[in-house]
């Protein structure tokens, strides 16, 4: 346990396990010094780092503190993803109970906890995903769903009872009509609900950056997930006129000219 606490001493503890030196943290340099979510040079949260190292206690008590629950790494593998992985069900229910977003999905493979549990057959927590309401029709990169990689296993395939291929509950207003709004005179939103695969996405455009942020909700348990900015240059020409002809509709003013990237270089086009 080391004398001086800090967020050097708060990650390390998260990796090794140490519990004390957490308290310690949570007591003496937390909010003071640092945030509870205070990242590495890697860009992973104690939690994350916890997790992923398989310290149940550790993570139990950064998540009652107050942990952001779906914080991720570069590749979009958030806690879940490695708690169902190990079959870590204490850990599992607690990032569930604070509202992680079960359906998450990797960026590199497009799988959810769901299927992680499955490939590493950790029956509890395929059986809590599932009567959690974790979807079971998302399928991975090589199209098979959680349902998929359990056939040939009985014993697994039972755990899917009940299953629900979509969330069992969408908000009223889930199928009301895309929305354009105005933020301010250079940020345009885009908001989106579609209740045939759980989520309600809003694009914000950045007139000003030139760039698109995208955030996707998950309409059963309200998690929100944050994608990087991307620039306007990896936009579809339709895309991007799109949006801008809604901007200026609503009010906001931008250049005439935008030059767009692609494979075979630069072209511009105006509205």
């Amino acid at each position: 346990m080391g004398f001086f606490h800090n967020k050097k001493t708060f990650l390390k503890a998260a990796r090794t396990g140490d519990l004390d030196e957490i308290q310690h943290c949570f007591a003496r340099c937390i909010p003071e010094k640092f945030d509870i979510d205070v990242e590495d040079d890697d860009g992973l949260t104690a939690l994350f780092i916890a997790v992923q190292e398989g310290n149940s206690n550790v993570a139990l008590a950064l998540i009652r503190a107050g942990a952001k629950v779906d914080a991720h790494n570069a590749d979009y593998v958030y806690p879940l993803h490695n708690a169902a992985f190990k079959g870590d069900l204490d850990v599992v229910k607690a990032l569930v109970g604070a509202k992680a977003d079960i359906d998450a999905v990797i960026r590199t493979n497009n799988r959810t906890a769901l299927h992680w549990a499955v490939d590493k057959e950790m029956g509890s927590v395929i059986e809590f995903l599932v009567k959690s309401g974790a979807r079971t029709d998302i399928a991975d990169k090589a199209g098979r769903t959680a349902i998929d990689l359990a056939k040939g296993k009985p014993h697994l395939l039972k755990l899917f009872q009940g299953a629900a291929a979509a969330p069992a509950s969408v908000p009223a207003d889930a199928g009301a009509k895309e929305q354009w709004t105005l933020i301010g005179k250079g940020r345009l939103a885009h908001h989106g609900a579609y209740p045939e695969i759980g989520r309600k996405i809003t694009e914000i455009f950045n007139f000003e950056s030139r760039e698109r942020t995208v955030i996707t909700e998950n309409l059963k348990t309200g998690a929100e997930t944050l994608a990087p900015p991307e620039s306007f240059d990896a936009l579809s020409e339709d895309a991007l006129r799109k949006a801008l002809a809604e901007f200026r509709a609503a009010g906001g003013t931008a250049e005439d000219e935008f030059v767009m990237g692609n494979k075979a270089g630069k072209k511009s086009f105006r509205l």
